[in-house]
């Protein structure tokens, strides 16, 4: 079904040097899942080398077929990139290999005084309370994620990142009032937030505002166009309008397929069902 997918998004490409690339992105794409299930599984050392092949590929097919769905190409190597980083850090001898993907700097940045023992000890605790959620979400357990998040937030209110994945949970246990409250004070603080938007969207969707879930899922995909997540959600938004935007929804669920999203039957059968009235 994969394979099947990647073809139809390279429809239209028809020399055999983008045939190329498309076997390329596909090997590379097959590379990110298994370092996603490595991921999972917590297995650091195995996901680490995979996310870097992966970037490493990606890396390589931008290089030799620079038009070649450069956007997606880009996304991939971010996507592949920000799971590096939000892994536990690298054993000495695995550091090596994952600063080689990363893009050198444009200048050395200049020295400043480093942080104290007490501010590293701090530092490493809020670390860990977001690494801990962040692997509950993971392993689907919003609860305990959401409690890490709210110890996480006494210790840094204001963090970006942490208010934003309390969010998340928050949707997930169903708290979407909560959620929505909190994303409208991080949205009013950086309004060029995708994700806030993305997530807002879908505690909206979960309230019942369907018209304003769809109104902040199209900003979040205007913010961040390579997004497969707000392609993908936006199509459900979409078919939950009175009438359904059958369109719309079809034409932003192909999309997230093409930027590497995984197929999904059941909204497959919500399209043609939607399209097809008894």
């Amino acid at each position: 079904m994969l394979a099947a997918v990647l073809a139809a998004a390279a429809a239209g490409y028809a020399s055999s040097e983008e045939k190329t690339a498309d076997v390329q992105f596909r090997e590379a794409y097959r590379t990110v899942q298994l370092a996603d299930s490595a991921y999972g599984r917590e297995d650091w050392g195995k996901a680490r080398r995979l996310y870097t092949q992966a970037v490493e590929a990606y890396s390589g097919l931008r290089t030799k077929y620079p038009d070649w769905q450069p956007g997606v190409v880009d996304f991939r190597i971010r996507y592949c990139t920000r799971r590096i980083d939000m892994l536990p850090p690298a054993p000495p001898g695995e550091t090596d290999a994952v600063e080689s993907v990363r893009e050198p700097d444009p200048a050395p940045a200049p020295v400043e005084p480093g942080p104290s023992p007490a501010e590293k000890r701090a530092e490493r605790a809020l670390a860990n309370l977001v690494d801990a959620s962040r692997r509950q979400l993971i392993a689907g357990n919003p609860s305990s994620a959401r409690d890490s998040l709210i110890a996480a937030m006494k210790i840094a209110p204001d963090d970006h990142t942490i208010r934003l994945l309390l969010a998340f949970a928050q949707c997930r246990l169903g708290q979407f009032a909560a959620a929505a409250t909190l994303l409208d004070n991080l949205i009013e603080d950086k309004p060029s937030s995708a994700e806030a938007r993305l997530y807002r969207g879908m505690a909206r969707m979960g309230m019942g505002r369907i018209a304003d879930a769809v109104a902040d899922m199209q900003e979040a995909v205007r913010l961040n166009p390579a997004s497969a997540d707000a392609h993908y959600d936006l199509a459900q938004a979409l078919l939950l309008k009175t009438p359904p935007d059958v369109s719309g929804a079809q034409r932003h669920y192909r999309k997230s397929l093409d930027m590497g999203g995984t197929p999904d039957p059941e909204i497959d059968a919500r399209i043609k069902s939607a399209a097809n009235p008894m």
